[in-house]
């Protein structure tokens, strides 16, 4: 690190380097047959079930610097750059260059601002950068692996991915832009910047045919970008001396489009999504729900087009539609994206005297989440298995109308598939956090000796609003639900005291 100021100029610069390295040992073994009691090494026992080993290494080597300069603490430039080594790619692109640039301008600080005494800061800032990503695509990505295993006692191996030497850094590109402001003594500050940032070289696992025996392969599939805007505003509501209320708010809007994929691929299926030039990663590609027969309780699904064999309701209005109570004869098509319309939160802030009070609220308003974990509990009529009590809504008579098919063991797997009946409205708020603070009187600090104290009682996730009751809308940005805990209500209180 060096720092200096040279009258009204001042410099900072830091250059560095760093090196991960991660080993992972292990080895595994499984005997029986005991010899004698109380003793549990290895050596007690006469046959071995189950005997394996691997090692596993990752490592990582960096070079950084960073420089940075001010100009009478008005004019502010920034930048920085990197050289990244990751044995997660070939020897051929393992190195990344990555840098940025950013400059600001406290517009507060000019003679021409000395006669504005309602605005006491406002700053132009903008930067462009680039990053590299490795995230999710395991250790040895690059490299055609093999499962050694057995086959009638005779030794053999399995190959299990395939080699891809040209795989390499996923790239983030980012570009902001903004403005920070405090007006009327700071009673009012806030921030409002605009990003957009442009990722190359997406790393994606590809599907793969069948026919190789391997599910998917590794590549830099192409390019997306994500672009919004953010603002954030707080402010003192009331401000007196024994009272002050203050209410913080953000708030953030963005889009996500895919604007390249490799040359030859039209497409790419994952999951509940399909990955399309012209649309969303997030774009939901699922099966058309149609409803319920209310003549026999069947689920059914819309068609492509017309098929009398397998047509069971015709809707009027279009004479080349038709239904299936098979799943697989389900159209596809894309509906709605788990991106919000926008989102954020609220904070308000509660002094008075020597209490404290805090309300941390969360919300999101738009967007959908494709509830995988109701849709395993709406199965119709796995023996043994957990029911969704919507259950309780089925289909049981002719002429019923309901959303919810009969009970039929024969349909498990058709009834609830993978379709758009299992999307749900993502918005929700959520009372994140209350915190009630008392900072304890001068008066008790001293008989104590204390420089400071203070008494809280905190709650978390005391309450969450959404469409259906128990679902964690926000357990994952992709908006597809799983079988893990929602988050726990907590409640805590103490004492800290600082002698």
């Amino acid at each position: 690190n060096f720092n200096k100021k040279f009258g009204v100029h001042s410099v900072e610069l830091l250059a560095g380097h760093e090196n991960y390295d991660y080993t992972f040992n292990f080895l595994d073994g499984f005997r029986t047959g005991q010899i004698v009691d109380g003793v549990s090494e290895l050596a007690n026992f006469t046959t071995t079930s189950t005997l394996n080993s691997y090692v596993d290494r990752a490592t990582i080597e960096s070079w950084l610097s960073r420089v940075n300069y001010s100009f009478d603490e008005k004019y502010l430039l920034s930048g920085s750059f990197r050289r990244d080594g990751n044995s997660r790619f070939s020897d051929k692109v393992r190195y990344g260059n990555f840098w940025s640039v950013g400059a600001g301008w406290r517009v507060d600080q000019e003679k021409f601002m000395n006669g504005i005494t309602w605005l006491n800061q406002l700053k132009l800032r903008s930067s462009y950068g680039t990053v590299g990503n490795d995230n999710g695509i395991g250790l040895y990505p690059f490299r055609a692996l093999y499962n050694l295993a057995n086959n009638a006692g005779e030794p053999g191996f399995l190959q299990s991915s395939l080699e891809n030497q040209e795989l390499s850094w996923e790239i983030n590109k980012q570009f902001d832009i903004g403005i920070d402001f405090g007006l009327f003594n700071s009673r009012l500050t806030g921030t409002v910047e605009y990003f957009n940032r442009q990722s190359d070289n997406l790393l994606f696992e590809v599907p793969l045919p069948v026919s190789t025996g391997i599910l998917d392969i590794w590549k830099n599939v192409g390019s997306m970008f994500n672009r919004g805007v953010e603002i954030q505003l707080g402010g003192d509501v009331v401000r007196k001396k024994d009272f002050n209320w203050n209410v913080n708010v953000n708030w953030t809007k963005f889009t996500n489009e895919i604007t390249k994929l490799p040359e030859g691929q039209l497409e790419i299926i994952s999951g509940t999504k399909k990955l399309v030039v012209g649309r969303s990663i997030y774009d939901y590609w699922l099966r058309e729900w149609y409803g319920v027969d209310p003549a026999d309780g069947a689920g059914l699904y819309r068609m492509d087009v017309y098929n009398a064999a397998n047509t069971r309701i015709v809707d009027k209005g279009a004479l080349d539609d038709s239904v299936s109570s098979t799943s697989n004869n389900g159209r596809y098509h894309f509906n709605g994206s788990a991106i919000p319309d926008f989102y954020g939160g609220i904070t308000n802030t509660f002094r008075y005297k020597a209490f404290e009070l805090s309300i941390l609220i969360n919300y999101q308003v738009g967007g959908k989440v494709y509830d995988a974990t109701y849709a395993s509990l709406m199965h119709p009529g796995t023996y043994g298995t957990a029911l969704h009590t919507d259950a309780l809504k089925r289909w049981r008579n002719p002429g019923d109308i309901t959303d919810i098919p009969r009970m039929d063991n024969a349909q498990v797997g058709i009834y609830n598939a993978q379709s758009d009946r299992f999307l749900v409205d993502a918005s929700f708020l959520n009372v994140r956090a209350v915190n009630l603070v008392y900072q304890l009187p001068a008066k008790l600090l001293g008989k104590m000796q204390a420089q400071s104290g203070r008494f809280y009682i905190s709650a978390e996730n005391l309450a969450l609003i959404s469409a259906r009751k128990g679902m964690n809308v926000s357990q994952s940005f992709t908006g597809v639900t799983s079988n893990v805990y929602t988050p726990a209500r907590i409640f805590s209180t103490g004492i800290n005291v600082t002698f």
